[in-house]
């Protein structure tokens, strides 16, 4: 997607599970896995016409036009993440789904990020 939403969005926020944990105890797999992870969730959302406005580690906040967009976004990419070889190092992600009133101008106005 090329532009961002406005009017109501839906926001989809999604964070690994235990990264931290998981950085540590596979350092020597944990970058390939995270570069795999942002793949799939990159490409499930912008398949879905998500714009993706920040991605903080291994955090991924996007907005959506529409609430059935996200939702599709975040089924395709947890199934791909289930079905991914993962190997010694599952990646668990976690995922939310936030639909409201969304003004760009507004927003720049008042300091909020979302």
């Amino acid at each position: 997607m090329t532009s961002n939403p406005s009017g109501t969005v839906t926001f989809l926020f999604t964070d690994i599970e235990n990264n931290t944990k998981l950085a540590r105890e596979y350092p020597d797999s944990w970058e390939a896995a995270r570069a795999r992870h942002h793949a799939i969730l990159r490409e499930a959302m912008e398949l879905n016409n998500g714009f993706v406005f920040q991605i903080i580690g291994d955090a991924f906040c996007a907005a959506f036009h529409k609430a059935g967009n996200a939702l599709k976004a975040a089924l395709e990419a947890q199934y791909e993440l289930q079905n991914e070889a993962w190997g010694e190092l599952m990646i668990r992600v976690r995922m939310g789904i936030h639909r409201r009133p969304h003004d760009q101008e507004s927003d720049k106005d008042n300091n909020a990020t979302v």
